[in-house]
């Protein structure tokens, strides 16, 4: 039985300092970054990957280069992905998870916890387990195109608490556990990319019938 607590880990969150929140949201990034780098444009997927790099960098630095962050944010915001209007299509899909790449970057600008009573969070767990459910309805429509395995929402709640425990309580990151957190978030990476061609599947079934 899962004893996961999303309001828990959202309260804990709240009171992260800013290095911890750059580190969980580059680590959200890292975990759909496959989805960037098969199904967006090739300069669009280059530009993200640079983006989350300098991110990941900026956890080991003793200071944050938030010109450089504007700077990647802005050029992420203008990609050709960003002028999708129809939400069912793969394109709309691009942009849902790019926004991760764009909140790791507003991390490394500047952060401030949301407003007290509002159900917003510091890092987009929410946003992730969102795209992990996804990923849940379209395996359980399709069972032929997917091997079994466990829920990918569920997998994404174990990590979230796994991520959290590990920068709890560290205010100066260390390389092997930026390390770790890159590993721990690969690890979910590579369920989204397996899993890839059946969400595909999914938005375009209705189109093939």
């Amino acid at each position: 039985m899962s004893t996961y607590d999303y309001e828990a880990i959202r309260r804990e969150t709240r009171n992260f300092h800013q290095r911890q929140i750059v580190a969980l949201s580059a680590a959200c990034a890292e975990k759909v970054a496959p989805m960037v780098h098969y199904l967006a444009t090739p300069s669009t997927w280059a530009l993200a990957r640079a983006s989350l790099d300098f991110v990941w960098r900026s956890v080991l630095r003793d200071d944050f280069d938030s010109g450089q962050a504007a700077t990647l944010k802005e050029k992420l915001e203008s990609t050709p992905e960003w002028q999708c209007e129809e939400l069912d299509t793969i394109q709309a899909t691009v942009v849902s998870v790019l926004n991760f790449f764009v909140w790791a970057l507003e991390s490394v600008i500047t952060y401030s916890p949301p407003p007290e009573g509002e159900r917003g969070e510091s890092v987009g767990f929410s946003h992730m387990l969102t795209t992990a459910e996804e990923f849940d309805v379209a395996i359980a429509r399709f069972r032929s195109l997917a091997e079994p395995t466990s829920e990918m929402a569920e997998a994404e709640q174990n990590s979230q608490e796994r991520l959290v425990a590990m920068v709890r309580g560290q205010l100066k990151l260390s390389e092997m556990l930026v390390t770790s957190m890159k590993d721990e978030a690969t690890t979910i990476s590579r369920l989204f990319e397996e899993k890839l061609p059946v969400l595909c599947f999914e938005h375009i079934s209705d189109f093939v019938k």
